[in-house]
């Protein structure tokens, strides 16, 4: 189910990034599946930094064939 998959899902800040000092990783236990796209990384950097709940829940996966895209929804408290 989507929730037990949400729950194996962590958000890493990555301020040593040579692209953007603000990305943030999306982690699948220890394996990362890609980052967050740069319009949202000030966000959620600045939510992680400070310590606010900060929720992943998978709003889409895209498929063809294979997992293509997933897209999560971020809320931030």
């Amino acid at each position: 189910t989507n929730e037990e998959v949400e729950k194996r899902i962590t958000l890493v800040r990555e301020p040593n990034n040579e692209y953007d000092k603000k990305a943030v990783k999306v982690m699948f236990e220890n394996e990362k599946l890609g980052y967050i796209k740069s319009i949202h990384c000030d966000n959620v950097f600045d939510a992680l930094t400070e310590k606010r709940d900060v929720q992943v829940k998978v709003a889409n996966i895209i498929k063809n064939g294979t997992i293509k895209e997933v897209l999560l929804r971020i809320n931030i408290d």
